[in-house]
């Protein structure tokens, strides 16, 4: 996934790293579910967290929908 130019370009780069550092972290590199250390959140994680505040959103919408079809039947009776 990386090459060692990458990872000497991440040494200087980030300067305050060590290599024992590196070494931690090279095996979490490689993981794909292992967020990027570069600081920024995981996209995927994000897209998750956006398909969740939708479905829970349509729940809230349907679940108030319901509530007033409910409504209406009282007032219609």
């Amino acid at each position: 996934m990386f090459s060692k130019d990458t990872l000497f370009y991440r040494i200087n780069k980030h300067s305050s790293w060590s290599i024992a550092s590196v070494n931690l972290l090279l095996p979490k590199m490689s993981d794909p579910s292992y967020p990027s250390n570069s600081g920024k959140p995981d996209p995927r994680q994000i897209q998750e967290e956006i398909e969740k505040q939708e479905l829970l959103k349509q729940q809230e919408q349907q679940r108030i929908r319901e509530e007033r079809q409910y409504h209406d039947r009282d007032e219609d009776m």
